[in-house]
């Protein structure tokens, strides 16, 4: 079974800046997909992200996402979202509402 077919939920391209922190690092970068129940990220600056780390992403449109990592290809990182009404809501909006240019 392929990785993409194996997902739970399926991701929405989107293109919005964000920041990730974890409780020793902090970067930039931009959201490049999202579902409700994960994103991946593409960081600026590349920095080693543990599998299982905790990690805070913040976007203009959604404010603070709470997830953790699990995976990481070079400067892409997958995270699986903290599940919550909460999360759905802000990822939600993500999704239906494009992003400005």
């Amino acid at each position: 079974m392929s990785k993409l077919s194996s997902r739970k939920r399926k991701r929405m391209k989107i293109n919005d800046d964000c920041s990730i922190e974890t409780a020793n690092h902090s970067t930039v970068g931009r959201l490049v997909n999202v579902s409700e129940l994960g994103l991946c990220v593409q960081i600026q600056r590349a920095i080693q992200l543990h599998e299982g780390t905790n990690v805070k992403i913040f976007t203009e449109r959604a404010g603070s996402l709470f997830g953790k990592v699990v995976w990481q290809h070079k400067n892409f990182v997958g995270i699986e979202l903290e599940l919550s009404s909460n999360t759905y809501a802000k990822t939600l909006s993500l999704i239906r509402e494009p992003a400005k240019a």
